[in-house]
């Protein structure tokens, strides 16, 4: 799967009740685990993997410009919470 031209690695494993989803980003070797219930749909389990990579990659500076205006501020860094999380 491609986002902002950037190849993303999934591994989704059904662990029971939930499901693991590990993306790697083979261009800096970063890797995000996410996990959801066993009934998530698999395109909503990619789509929230792969949006935690680009606030992954956005707050370490590994990514250019994150691809949407509601996931970044205007610097260009992930929206965050008012009690303290990242909005992905």
């Amino acid at each position: 799967m491609r986002d902002d031209g950037r190849e993303l690695l999934f591994e989704i494993m059904d662990l029971g009740g939930w499901m693991r989803v590990c993306v790697v980003d083979p261009v800096t070797a970063e890797e995000v685990v996410v996990t959801a219930p066993s009934g998530t749909a698999r395109a909503d389990l990619e789509r929230l993997a792969r949006r935690r990579m680009i606030a992954h990659l956005a707050a370490r500076g590994l990514l250019a410009s994150a691809n949407t205006e509601t996931d970044t501020d205007a610097g260009g860094a992930p929206r965050r919470d008012p009690r303290g999380g990242i909005i992905v």
